[in-house]
């Protein structure tokens, strides 16, 4: 069993309530298993809804999926998300029922490594993006009044590449080499300060990479959004019906964005400075509910938002009356091979 107080050298001596690696001999034992319960539910909710999308619409459009060399950036997005709900919802599982209540580094390390496949979903998309925005960025070659501001693309699939690859290696080794040593560190010596620095090392990996996914989608987000808008310049849409597509379409891409933001910033800005410091401070029984509730509650909603903005961008192929470069971009996510990458 993971004790709670291990240390007499530590940051903290009585730690209230660890619920990410136990919930046993807890204060408040009843309301972080309720919180852990309402995650598990609500992840595994997430991860049942878009496997069965994925394999419905698979099978509907006679795609075999099990070959991973043809996927496309839309199936590697839902891929990921599926890995990552599985994860967060068997995390939660873990410790409502205290399975591997003895092997303490599988615990901890599980727990910290599970955001990976969040990181790699962002990236995912980022490529995506820059993939679509030399079609979309046409307007500037067109338009005798264009004012097109300079935007930094990688040029090329070469450099796209190297970038994406770059940061899935970096991020994949960092956040679990730190957290095996965090993990280690407890077990042999408990909650002391050298664990803190390590767990302190893993937390600045999981602020720096959701501060730069998070500007990454301000950034390129807005202008994505932007240019798809100025492609109604050059489309003739002579009809009601078009423009609303178009305008639903807008709104559905500026949510997707807005969410992904907000996940990213909110995590950066609020949930990990905030964990970090209060426990410094001692005050874990405080930081301990906002975690929870955070990471099991408001994280699954917005993902859950998220997931819809994904479903709902592959069956914006299906409406034929769209405006050309609205259904380019629906489409491209679909038909766009990402073996090369």
């Amino acid at each position: 069993m993971i004790q709670m107080n291990e240390t007499t050298n530590g940051i903290n001596h009585h730690r209230q309530c660890p619920w990410a690696l136990t919930i046993e001999n807890c204060n408040g034992v009843q309301m972080f298993r309720t919180f852990l319960i309402i995650g598990a539910i609500l992840y595994l909710m997430l991860t049942l809804i878009l496997l069965t999308y994925y394999i419905y619409n698979s099978i509907k459009q006679n795609e075999k999926f099990y070959k991973i060399i043809s996927w496309t950036s839309l199936n590697y997005m839902k891929f990921w998300s599926i890995i990552y709900f599985s994860m967060r919802c068997f995390h939660c599982i873990t410790i409502i029922f205290n399975l591997f209540g003895d092997n303490i580094i599988f615990r901890d390390t599980f727990f910290l490594i599970s955001w990976i496949p969040g990181h790699l979903l962002v990236y995912i998309h980022i490529v995506s993006i820059f993939r679509i925005l030399p079609s979309l960025l046409f307007n500037q070659f067109t338009e005798t009044t264009s004012r097109m501001k300079t935007i930094w693309i990688p040029k090329g699939e070469k450099q796209i590449t190297i970038i994406f690859w770059a940061f899935c290696i970096i991020t994949v080794l960092s956040l679990t080499t730190t957290s095996f040593i965090a993990a280690f560190i407890r077990r042999s010596e408990g909650f002391t300060k050298k664990w803190f620095f390590a767990f302190s090392t893993h937390v600045f990996f999981q602020w720096l990479y959701c501060l730069i996914n998070g500007f990454l989608f301000l950034y390129y987000g807005r202008i994505l959004v932007k240019q798809t808008k100025k492609s109604i310049k050059l489309t003739d849409i002579n009809n009601d019906k078009g423009r609303e597509n178009f305008r639903v379409f807008i709104r559905k891409m500026k949510m997707y964005n807005f969410v992904c933001s907000a996940i990213c910033f909110f995590t950066a800005i609020i949930v990990l400075p905030s964990t970090t410091l209060l426990m410094y401070l001692g005050l874990d029984n405080l930081i301990d509910i906002m975690f929870c509730i955070a990471v099991n509650i408001i994280f699954p909603i917005l993902f859950g938002m998220l997931s819809y903005s994904i479903i709902t961008s592959e069956t914006q192929n299906n409406n034929t009356d769209e405006p050309s470069f609205t259904h380019q971009y629906s489409t491209y996510m679909q038909t766009n091979s990402f073996s090369n990458v």
